[in-house]
């Protein structure tokens, strides 16, 4: 195995938080390990199947990491399979996560539905019959019915953490040191009442 798929491997089962090394010590089961295996090596396939094809493909097709690589030739294998795993997590699992709550969320409250349609209905159609994704922009209610999905869902309800860069930070009255890592609970945030009144109520109003 090539060294390149050795380091893809590597991150898609320590760095992903599907499988990390506290994980192989807690694991009570033997099916537990398979499945978390299992899961490392799918990801581990897709980002050579992606990585490999900048490299192999010949139908002139273009893909991100060209894009990627063009504007950064020398940009590492990690940096690339970080890249694979923000657009296959970050990129769609967060998407499908907002679309299903939102939709489950406008029909169990019939009043936001009629006022959806009732706001769609004044929007100018094209020549095709279409509307026009700049005029379904700067409808406030259907806007506020999306920034509501996102405060109800969650859809990355984890800690994401960051790193204080170079030269260390404030916040408030304590400073944070460079390389340390720092990181907010959305969620957490999201149902604060003290910064939503109910909370757990989807109101787009």
């Amino acid at each position: 195995m090539s060294s390149i798929k050795l380091i893809i491997l590597r991150e898609a089962m320590f760095n992903t938080g599907f499988l990390s090394a506290h994980g192989w010590t807690t694991t009570s089961t033997s099916w537990n390990i398979l499945y978390y295996t299992a899961v490392a090596f799918g990801f581990f396939g897709f980002y050579w199947l992606c990585l490999n094809g900048v490299h192999t493909d010949e139908t002139g097709r273009q893909t991100v990491f060209d894009a990627i690589l063009d504007a950064e030739p020398d940009r590492s294998t990690k940096g690339l399979v970080d890249e694979a795993f923000s657009l296959v997590i970050g990129g769609t699992e967060t998407t499908v996560t907002t679309i299903t709550y939102g939709v489950w969320c406008i029909l169990k409250n019939p009043n936001v539905e009629k006022k959806m349609l009732e706001e769609l209905r004044t929007v100018e159609t094209n020549s095709d019959g279409l509307m026009e994704y700049q005029n379904l922009m700067n409808l406030p209610y259907q806007t506020a019915v999306i920034h509501e999905t996102l405060h109800i869902s969650s859809p990355a309800p984890g800690i994401l953490t960051r790193l204080v860069p170079s030269g260390g930070t404030r916040y408030g009255n304590h400073f944070l040191p460079a390389d340390t890592s720092v990181s907010t609970a959305q969620r957490l945030i999201h149902y604060d009442p003290t910064l939503f009144p109910e909370p757990e109520t989807f109101m787009p109003e």
